[in-house]
């Protein structure tokens, strides 16, 4: 159970900070149809940014540990 709180608490403390943002862009804004609309599609493209993300990653990683590799063993 305690591996998990340390994740719940968190995420639930970001959901909890964004309502009233939310909640504000609509009063400042007055269009509440936009503002669930992106509320919608944000999370539509959390996996394409985890794929540009983790490949992105890959590749520092990758030139990293053959600079690494070439300095360890350089004459």
């Amino acid at each position: 159970m305690k591996r998990l709180t340390w994740r719940i608490v968190p995420g639930l403390s970001l959901v909890g900070a964004s309502m009233p943002l939310y909640r504000e862009q609509i009063k400042i804004f007055h269009a509440p149809r936009d503002t669930f609309f992106y509320l919608f599609q944000d999370p539509a493209f959390v996996p394409i940014q985890v794929l540009l993300a983790t490949l992105i990653v890959d590749r520092v990683l990758r030139i990293r540990e053959r600079m690494a590799l070439l300095i360890a063993f350089a004459p």
